[in-house]
């Protein structure tokens, strides 16, 4: 029992740190926290699991790894890069059915939470709305700052039509403020 209080512990602390880290505006990642929160979190299910069914040949360390998987897909909504990264962790195939079982489950759920992930949750608070590719306004990422003529050219009022044709002709313009 010693065991699970400590990883239980560790997924906490870990939780807790990258919390404050984000939070803080400082930049910090979220893969490893998520994997290392996953990893003590699948661990600890998998002790309680061998408790409880000391003669069915639970494995903490299978836990682990699906634990690692679920989680980042939580945070990320990326089941197959989950799934792929911890397969490769191990190269044991009988570890694919419950990496996608787990991934799988882990992805309806978050997305049941929050529509957001990690990474998609910042862009929509700064009003960029991440959507299919094809949805993507590009009025919803361009501010006017970024595009606006802070000194533009100008033409005066009484400029004979001659001299604002050859405004046109030598700055390439298509308009300009009268």
């Amino acid at each position: 029992y010693a065991a699970i209080g400590f990883l239980l512990l560790l997924a906490v602390a870990k939780l807790v740190a990258t919390c404050v880290s984000v939070g803080s505006g400082n930049a910090v990642g979220t893969f490893a926290p998520a994997i290392f929160c996953g990893a003590a979190l699948g661990s600890a299910i998998g002790h309680i699991a061998q408790e409880l069914l000391p003669n069915a040949g639970v494995q903490p360390g299978a836990f682990a790894l699906v634990g690692m998987a679920a989680v980042f897909t939580a945070a990320a909504r990326a089941p197959l890069t989950a799934i792929v990264i911890a397969f490769e962790l191990t190269s044991d195939y009988d570890m694919v059915l419950p990496l996608m079982l787990g991934a799988g489950l882990a992805n309806l759920l978050a997305g049941r939470l929050e529509p957001d992930s990690v990474y998609t949750l910042p862009l929509r608070k700064r009003g960029i709305i991440y959507a299919d590719p094809d949805d993507v306004d590009i009025m919803q990422v361009v501010r006017v700052g970024e595009v606006m003529t802070a000194d533009p050219d100008v033409l005066r009022g009484d400029l004979p039509l001659e001299r604002a044709r050859e405004e046109f002709r030598e700055t390439r313009h298509h308009g300009f403020p009268v």
